[in-house]
C-alpha cells in the first residue's frame, strides 16, 4: 500500500521545500462547506479589522486546512465549525494563545493580543454571518490599503512577518510526528536515518494497546514497528490525499479506497496518464450517461477505466472512520483486470437478460416490469440478500473478488430469514426478483458450491402422455434463459407450483374479498410434504372454485408434468438441496405470476 501511495504521489525529489510540504498537507473540503468567515488583520500592523463572510475557495485549498488533534489546535488557525464558539474557542484562539510560539514569533503574540482583546466583538459578529443550516470554514487572513485579502496559502509565499508561518506549520507538525523516534531502515525509500512512528495518515494502530507495541511495550521504540523519514511521510500523504480525493468509493453504505496497484506496470508515464485519466473522469463524471455500474455510486470509475485500456491490479480496502482512528473493515489485494471484466461481462449479461426482449417482450403488468427492469448492483444485495449483515456481506463482496465459490447453504439459509420478513411486509415480489439476480450473478460466476443438477433415473417426457408439448416449450424456453438455476425437475416443479399458488391467491381474493389459501405457504418455511400435499389442495381448490381460465389449465398440466417427473423420493434424488433453497424457488415462482400470464395470454 504504502509504495502505490508514493507512486501516486505529485513529488519524486527527495528534497521538499517549505511551499511543497505544505501544499501536500493542505486538505481539500468537500462541497458541503460552501462558506468561509476569514477574520482579517491588517496585513502590516496585524490590527484586527473585520469578519468577511465569503463563498469557499479552491476547495478549501487557499485556506490552508491541516488538521490536528479532534480535541486540540490544528496545525493552521483553520477549522470546520462544529459549534461555532467552541470551535472558535479551541481552533483560533488556542492556536495563538500558544506561548511557546506567542516568545518565538512576534506575529503570533500580536494577534493573539488582537484575539484577546477583540474576542468578544468577534464572537458576535461570528454568530450573526454563521447559519445552523450550512456548513462552513474558519481561517485568518490579512487585509491591505487596497482592500486586497491575503489568506494563508498566499502568505506562506511572502517574504514579510508573515512568511513565518510556513515554519511555525511545519515545525508543530513534523514535532508532533517525532516524538517517537529513532535511527532505522526507512520502510519506504531504504535509506538508514532518523526515522518516526507517526504520520502515515491511516491511524489503524495505536501506541497504547501491547499487542501493537514490539520490545515489550516500549513505547520510545514504537518506530520500530512502522519505520519512515519525514520526507516519505509527505510524499505517502500526498498520494494518499490523490485517491482519498478521487478513489473514494461507497458500497451498500460501507466506504472503501480503490487502491491501484503498480506492480504489473511502474513506469512514471502509465502512473501520469492513469492520474490524468482518474481527474478527467472525476471533472466530468455529471455528464456521463449510461456508465456500467456494480454500485450504487455515482462515482464508481472502474468501467471508466476499464474502457480507456488501463489494466493495472486493484486492492479494495473497506473502513471505517471513527474520530482520528481508522478501522479497516476488508482488504482485498491484487484483484486482476481480468477478474473485473468478468465481473463487468457478468453483470452486463444479467442486465441483458432481465431487459431484453428475451423476458420482458410480453410483460405488461408495471410493477413487474419495474423491478425487473431495475439496474443490478451489489450494494443492495447487503440488504436483500443478506438482511444487513454486514460481516456475511463483506464475505460475500471478497469471494467474488477473488472468485472464490460461496457456500450455497450459507446463502439460501440468509435468503430465507430475508424472504420471510419479506413476505410478512408485502415486499416478497422485488426482493425475490432481486436476490434471483444476485444468485445468477454468483452462478455464471461460477462461485456456487454444491449445484445438483438432474438424477439418472429421472423420468422421461416421453413416458408422460397427454401433454401439450406447445406448453412445455414455452416453459422450457423460459427455464432455458436461465439454465444455470433450473438444471433439474425438482426447481421448475417448485418454481411452476408457486406460480400456480399465486394466481389461485389471487382468484380467491377477487372472488371473496380474502385469500384464506395463503396459510397453505406457512411463511416460506415448508417441507417437502408441505409441498406435495399444497400441490393436491391446490388442484382440488381449483376444481372446487370450478376455475376454468385458459392460464389455470396450462398451468396445472404443467405442474403435474414436472410433479411426475421429479418423482416421490426427493432426498434420494435430490441430495444436498436445502428446504431453504427448495422455499425459495417457490417464492421465485410466485414472484413470476404476471410473466407467466402474460406469457401464455399472448399465446
Amino acid at each position: 500500500m504504502i509504495s502505490n501511495f508514493i507512486m501516486l504521489s505529485d513529488y519524486k525529489s527527495d528534497s521538499l521545500s517549505y511551499e511543497d510540504k505544505i501544499e501536500i498537507l493542505s486538505e481539500k473540503v468537500d462541497q458541503n462547506y460552501k462558506y468561509a468567515l476569514v477574520i482579517l488583520f491588517d496585513k502590516d500592523t496585524f490590527e484586527y479589522k473585520d469578519i468577511h463572510l465569503e463563498e469557499t475557495k479552491e476547495e478549501g485549498k487557499k485556506y490552508v486546512l491541516i488538521s490536528g488533534s479532534s480535541a486540540g489546535t490544528n496545525y493552521t488557525p483553520t477549522a470546520k465549525i462544529t459549534k461555532i464558539e467552541r470551535t472558535f474557542e479551541n481552533k483560533i484562539f488556542k492556536y495563538f494563545s500558544n506561548n511557546k510560539y506567542r516568545q518565538k514569533y512576534l506575529v503570533i503574540d500580536k494577534i493573539y493580543l488582537q484575539l484577546k482583546e477583540n474576542k468578544e466583538n468577534i464572537l458576535k459578529k461570528l454568530k450573526t454571518l454563521f447559519s445552523d443550516k450550512e456548513k462552513y470554514l474558519i481561517t485568518i487572513g490579512f487585509i491591505d490599503s487596497n482592500k486586497e485579502i491575503y489568506y494563508l496559502k498566499d502568505i506562506i509565499q511572502d517574504d514579510s512577518e508573515l512568511s513565518k508561518f510556513k515554519e511555525i506549520i511545519l515545525n508543530s507538525f513534523e514535532e508532533d510526528n517525532s516524538e517517537v523516534k529513532g535511527q532505522g531502515k526507512c520502510y519506504s525509500c531504504d535509506s538508514f536515518k532518523t526515522v518516526v512512528a507517526k504520520g502515515f495518515p491511516l491511524k489503524f494502530y495505536t501506541f497504547d494497546k501491547i499487542n501493537y507495541i514490539s520490545n515489550g511495550f516500549k513505547e520510545k521504540e514504537m518506530y520500530k514497528n512502522f519505520p519512515l523519514c519525514i520526507d516519505c511521510i509527505y510524499k505517502i500523504i500526498n498520494g494518499y490525499y490523490f485517491i482519498d480525493n478521487y478513489l473514494s468509493f461507497k458500497l451498500a453504505r460501507i466506504d472503501y479506497y480503490l487502491i491501484p496497484d503498480f506492480v504489473i506496470n511502474n513506469n512514471s508515464d502509465f502512473v501520469d496518464t492513469l492520474k490524468y485519466l482518474i481527474k478527467d473522469y472525476y471533472n466530468r463524471k455529471n455528464t456521463l450517461s449510461n456508465l456500467r455500474k456494480i454500485t450504487e455510486d455515482e462515482n464508481e470509475i472502474l468501467d471508466y477505466l476499464r474502457l480507456n485500456n488501463i489494466y493495472i491490479l486493484y486492492n479494495f480496502l473497506f473502513y471505517e472512520k471513527e474520530n482520528n482512528a481508522f478501522r479497516i473493515k476488508l482488504f482485498i489485494e491484487n484483484t486482476l483486470p481480468t477478474t473485473i471484466s468478468k465481473i463487468f461481462s457478468v453483470k452486463e449479461y444479467i442486465d441483458r437478460v432481465f431487459k431484453g426482449d428475451i423476458l420482458l417482450s410480453k410483460i405488461t403488468d408495471k410493477n413487474l416490469n419495474k423491478i425487473l427492469g431495475e439496474e443490478f448492483k451489489l450494494d443492495s444485495a447487503k440488504d436483500k440478500v443478506f438482511n444487513g449483515n454486514e460481516k456475511l456481506f463483506l464475505k460475500a463482496i471478497e469471494n467474488i473478488f477473488k472468485m472464490i465459490p460461496i457456500s450455497k447453504s450459507t446463502l439460501f439459509k440468509q435468503v430465507s430469514d430475508k424472504l420471510n420478513s419479506a413476505f410478512k411486509s408485502g415486499s416478497i415480489l422485488e426482493t425475490t426478483i432481486y436476490v434471483f439476480k444476485f444468485y445468477l450473478f454468483l452462478l455464471e460466476l461460477n462461485l456456487i458450491q454444491e449445484v445438483i443438477g438432474m438424477p439418472e433415473d429421472a423420468i422421461k417426457p416421453e413416458k408422460i402422455e397427454n401433454i401439450n408439448q406447445t406448453n412445455i416449450e414455452l416453459a422450457e424456453n423460459f427455464f432455458n434463459n436461465f439454465s444455470k438455476a433450473f438444471i433439474n425437475d425438482l426447481f421448475k416443479f417448485i418454481f411452476l407450483e408457486g406460480v400456480l399458488t399465486q394466481l389461485f391467491i389471487k382468484e380467491q381474493q377477487r372472488r371473496r374479498g380474502s385469500s384464506p389459501f395463503i396459510k397453505n405457504i406457512k411463511n416460506l418455511k415448508m417441507n417437502e410434504n408441505d409441498f406435495k400435499i399444497l400441490y393436491k389442495e391446490l388442484v382440488n381448490k381449483i376444481m372446487e372454485y370450478d376455475i376454468n381460465y385458459k392460464i389455470f389449465t396450462i398451468l396445472k398440466e404443467l405442474v403435474s408434468y414436472y410433479y411426475l417427473k421429479v418423482g416421490t423420493d426427493w432426498k434420494e434424488n435430490y441430495k444436498n438441496i436445502s428446504l431453504d433453497e427448495i422455499n425459495f424457488y417457490f417464492a421465485l415462482g410466485m414472484s413470476f405470476s404476471n410473466y407467466f400470464e402474460n406469457t401464455f395470454k399472448s399465446n
